[in-house]
């Protein structure tokens, strides 16, 4: 599974990750870099006190079950547990031998394609985030989480919502050297691509005080704020993934995909990557759809293509 990840690094045409989760890590990475400099002289003091905090409050930690960095104390007795977890696809509608898909990015902007019933094309799973905002940590959404993934304490967006906070286990020889971090929206969980350790000077997400949560009527994640509003539309040479994004997992295919985003000019039908991977799309009203696969898929790709349709887009 993470060899196919891999080959979707070719799709941006650099060695950006391909996929949102292991955007989430590696945004996770770039941010711990970024702030052990900037504690560079002071960690050993920030690791103390930190340290003499959490043994005021009688933690301790062993190998099974380590104090986290972020939790509190609370007087509930009971922790909040994970929710009957399932992917989330969007209901889809079917008439006259035409199959419509409406997608909402985070931002709001919803476009709704349609394909030839006939094709059989069926989605597993969707995805949703951000790559481009100010943010300092990822935005990128799915309705799962890892199996034992605990819960931490509760913190708040902008408009003082509460929201749990979980945090994700490592994968056993996982190559990512950051914990990972998620909030709770409703069945949704947020991937917030930061790293909590001693040398961490703010361990609070105080970004996510500049952004709200909400989940609208259809069952999207949407997102408001000011740093949603200066994300811009990806433009024809940047990956099918800048921008507010959806990612749509075909069903029966560990590689086959629909991306979904906001687009500022479009270069026509064909859009062809290198590498092992290859990509068409369709635009309209400054979205598209990019239909995304192996080369050894290309006329399965070309297939999808030529039935796909975006049949309506409408912004916020």
């Amino acid at each position: 599974m993470n060899d196919l990840r891999d080959e979707l690094h070719t799709l941006a045409g650099h060695a950006a990750p391909a996929d949102l989760l292991d955007r989430a890590y590696a945004t996770s990475r770039r941010i711990k870099r970024r702030r052990q400099a900037l504690v560079t002289g002071v960690a050993g003091g920030l690791a103390a006190a930190v340290l003499l905090g959490f043994t005021s409050f009688g933690g301790t930690t062993s190998t099974d079950d380590k104090v986290d960095p972020l939790a509190t104390p609370t007087a509930s007795a009971t922790p909040p547990v994970l929710p009957n977890m399932k992917p989330f696809v969007p209901p889809a509608t079917h008439g006259g031998g035409r199959t419509t898909v409406p997608v909402v990015l985070q931002d709001g902007t919803e476009v709704r394609f349609s394909y030839p019933s006939g094709l059989g094309l069926r989605f597993s799973k969707m995805e949703t985030g951000f790559n481009g905002t100010d943010l300092n940590v990822g935005l990128n959404a799915a309705t799962v989480i890892k199996t034992g993934s605990r819960y931490v304490r509760n913190v708040t967006d902008a408009s003082g919502q509460q929201l749990e906070l979980w945090r994700e286990p490592k994968k056993p020889g996982s190559e990512h050297d950051a914990d990972l971090y998620s909030v709770r929206v409703g069945n949704w969980f947020v991937t917030l691509a930061d790293v909590v350790s001693e040398t961490d000077p703010d361990p609070s997400f105080p970004e996510l005080r500049r952004v709200t949560f909400f989940i609208d009527p259809q069952g999207f994640l949407r997102v408001s704020g000011d740093p949603v509003a200066k994300v811009k539309p990806s433009s024809a040479n940047d990956s099918a993934e800048m921008g507010p994004v959806a990612e749509l997992a075909v069903q029966g295919s560990e590689i086959k995909t629909l991306f979904i985003n906001r687009v500022s000019d479009c270069i026509g039908a064909n859009r062809d990557r290198e590498g092992e991977l290859s990509s068409l799309m369709v635009c309209k009203d400054g979205a598209a759809v990019h239909v995304v696969g192996r080369k050894s898929d290309e006329d399965w790709i070309k297939q999808v293509k030529s039935g796909l349709r975006i049949e309506s887009v409408r912004t916020p």
